[in-house]
């Protein structure tokens, strides 16, 4: 038998308090409701060369970028990058809108910025010619009212489903405590074992001692769970416990530090939760009223990837 306790969780949630909202349909504006358009570079006539754009804030907003552009000359061309960034000195790229030249000049491009950075900016290159452009940040605010609520549901509904599957999404590090060392082979739970931190036990005088990975123990991240036994020609250490958590294990574990890699079936039996959760804010006394069909699809997703506690 063994004590779990989470050291350290997910840094991020699966689902983003942006995509809830535009799951839930809660960042459709009303008319111009909420929406506001800087400009990252302004309109004007421009020769050969570079331009970097003033950088636009655009934390917590559901954000356009819009291209307008006039006349390119004969053999020139125009190419907008966006980049991002969270404190406006370190950027990366995060798109690039398709090259414009003399043959699809005089017209509006678009694009969505789903990054999450704090700020975003356009960085124009012309060549061989002059062009005629700007380049617009159209901000929408939406309703903020909710989002406490909406964010607790996020991590309610996630936390849900990792115990329903017995496992970690998003990285994260745990403790696990033993009595001793009971078996040769020990399976590390919560699936998805990234790394062994360290494996350390206390004898009855409360002296601890750490293992040393490979000299010690060898453990594998291969399979559902990972496993952790004595490296070659090594056994556990015999030793009279301490009476209380004698031996501990942390480890770290998940699909990795982003949404990227986890099933998309966990993703949507997550939706299904939060939108269930959003729309009935008190428990049902009606039987007519009982989710059974929400309940059996939100399980049916799970289901697959569900590992048996051991």
């Amino acid at each position: 038998m063994y004590n779990l306790t989470l050291k350290t969780g997910p840094s991020v949630e699966p689902i983003s308090l942006t995509e809830a909202k535009n799951y839930l349909r809660l960042n459709v504006a009303d008319g111009s409701s909420g929406v506001s358009t800087s400009q990252s570079i302004g309109p004007g006539q421009r020769n050969a060369g570079t331009t970097t754009g003033t950088y636009i804030e655009v934390l917590g907003y559901t954000t356009s970028i819009i291209l307008n552009v006039g006349t390119i000359a004969a053999t020139g061309t125009l190419d907008i990058t966006i980049q991002e960034s969270n404190n406006g000195s370190a950027w990366n790229t995060f798109d690039t809108f398709e090259q414009v030249t003399s043959s699809n000049d005089e017209a509006i491009f678009e694009m969505e910025y789903t990054g999450s950075k704090r700020y975003i900016r356009a960085i124009a290159v012309i060549a061989n010619a002059s062009a005629s452009f700007s380049v617009d940040i159209q901000k929408q605010t939406g309703d903020t009212s909710e989002d406490a609520y909406l964010s607790a549901i996020i991590t309610a509904a996630r936390e849900y489903c990792e115990d329903f599957q017995n496992r970690a999404y998003i990285t994260q590090s745990w403790y696990m405590t033993m009595e001793n060392f009971c078996e040769d082979v020990i399976n590390i739970p919560k699936g998805k074992l990234i790394t062994i931190d360290y494996i350390k036990y206390k004898d009855s005088s409360g002296t601890e001692t750490t293992l040393s990975n490979n000299t010690d123990y060898v453990y594998s991240n291969k399979g559902i769970v990972g496993k952790v036994t004595p490296a070659y020609g090594k056994t556990w250490p015999s030793f009279t416990p301490f009476p209380l958590d004698p031996v501990s294990i942390e480890f770290t574990c998940g699909y990795g530090p982003t949404s990227a890699s986890i099933p998309k079936k966990i993703i949507q039996a997550m939706y299904m939760l939060i939108s269930h959760w959003y729309e009935n804010r008190t428990p049902l006394v009606d039987k007519m009223q009982i989710p059974d069909e929400i309940k059996f699809a939100v399980t049916a997703l799970l289901w697959q990837d569900k590992i048996t506690v051991f």
